[in-house]
Formats: C-alpha cells, sequence, structure tokens
C-alpha cells in the first residue's frame, strides 16, 4: 500500500478508537446533509447540555465572518432491556445562499463561549443545470464493527466522491439507543465533510433509487 494511505487510514482509525459517546467531547457526532439545492446545508451535532446553536462560516479558513443560528431537539426512550435513555441536546442549523460547487469552512458550537468544533469543512453541489459529471458513493448496512471503520477508511480516502449517499441500516442499534451514540461518534469524521443522508434506514430499495434518480433529475 502507498505509504501515504497508510497513513491516512492509520489516522482515521485513531480517530475512531479514541472517541466514545458522550465522554466529556462538548460538540460532537457532527454530521452535515445537503439540502433541496445546492445552495443550502444543514450542520448538525450533540452536546451534553444546553448550549448556543451556532455556525459561524466563509469563505476562506481564516476568515469566518457569517454566523447562523438553529434550533435543538432532544428525546427519552423507553426499552424492557435497556431502561431509560436520555438523549443529548441535539442542533440542527441549516446554511442558505451558499455559492455552487465552493468549499466553505465552519466551526458549530456556541461561539458565546468559545465551546466549538475545530475547523471544518464542506464543498457545496454543483450548480442546477451543470452537465459535468459528478461522483458519488453508496454505503449500506455500516453497523459498528472493524468492518464498518474499514468501509469509511476506503470512502474517505477517495477525494473525487462529491456526496455519500448512506442508504441503511445504519447502526444496528435494535433499540439499544446508546449505539446511536457511538454510531454517531464513529461515523463523524466521514459524516462532517461528506453529505450523508440519515433518513432513508427505513425505505424500500425501490424508494431509494427514486430518490437518487429524482436528485440527479434535478441537479441536471
Amino acid at each position: 500500500m502507498n505509504p501515504f494511505f497508510l497513513f491516512v487510514a492509520l489516522l482515521v482509525a485513531v480517530a475512531v478508537a479514541v472517541k466514545g459517546p458522550l465522554d466529556g467531547y462538548d460538540v460532537q457526532q457532527i454530521h452535515i446533509a445537503q439540502g433541496r439545492t445546492p445552495e443550502s446545508m444543514t450542520v448538525s451535532w450533540v452536546t451534553k447540555s444546553e448550549a448556543k446553536t451556532q455556525v459561524k462560516f466563509g469563505l476562506a479558513y481564516d476568515k469566518l465572518e457569517a454566523v447562523t443560528e438553529g434550533y435543538t431537539t432532544s428525546y427519552d426512550f423507553t426499552y424492557p432491556n435497556f431502561g431509560m435513555y436520555e438523549s443529548g441536546v441535539i442542533h440542527h442549523v441549516t446554511l442558505t445562499n451558499l455559492k455552487p460547487d465552493t468549499v466553505y469552512y465552519y466551526r458549530c458550537g456556541d461561539l458565546e463561549s468559545d465551546v466549538t468544533s475545530g475547523l471544518l469543512s464542506f464543498k457545496t453541489m454543483p450548480a442546477i443545470g451543470d452537465q459535468r459529471p459528478m461522483k458519488f458513493g453508496v454505503i449500506g448496512d455500516l453497523g459498528q464493527t472493524s468492518d464498518s471503520r474499514s468501509t469509511m477508511e476506503h470512502v474517505m480516502m477517495n477525494p473525487e466522491l462529491a456526496m455519500i449517499l448512506h442508504a441503511g441500516d445504519l447502526s444496528y442499534a435494535d433499540c439499544n439507543q446508546t449505539m446511536w451514540d457511538t454510531y454517531g461518534v464513529m461515523i463523524e469524521d466521514l459524516a462532517k465533510a461528506r453529505y450523508v443522508p440519515h433518513d432513508l434506514s427505513s425505505v424500500s430499495l425501490v424508494a431509494i433509487l427514486v430518490q437518487l434518480i429524482d436528485l440527479v433529475v434535478f441537479l441536471w
């Protein structure tokens, strides 16, 4: 294997291994999701306690000039085998009026208390009508195993993938809600930079293909 790719794979493996669910990280489980058009993107994350829901972003890593605020949600869940679960605070911020096919840099979290993520980035989708070819990846049945990490490493080492479509199943939680936290931590390194829809696990393969075709036609 190329030494560079081996080094990247090692970094990814270490990053996944050292993180745990709600283990003291103030801003974690960061992921982004493509909006209905290339001009919008939703950033989501989890904190242990209440905090501001803000994203600071811009076109240069040293010029994050725009700030957008969002909303929070949380939930409780009780299941006989696992007892009572209380989620962390789940934050969502939708960025709008973005430029297509453009790299944006961002930080998310509570800007007023300076409890934020590190400096992150994503690239928006091409403009509607842009006929240049686009490469995207499709993954499914990811789960939380050594194979899951191998799949993530494989995808992350391909810089040509503009988008990742996760068709489900996702975490293999089977009603154990803490596994959604471990899954969110595990997939963060991929999900905070690529577009990973997280709401397709309950639809059929046919429905997934229809949505994918609609997306391609919409962008065309």
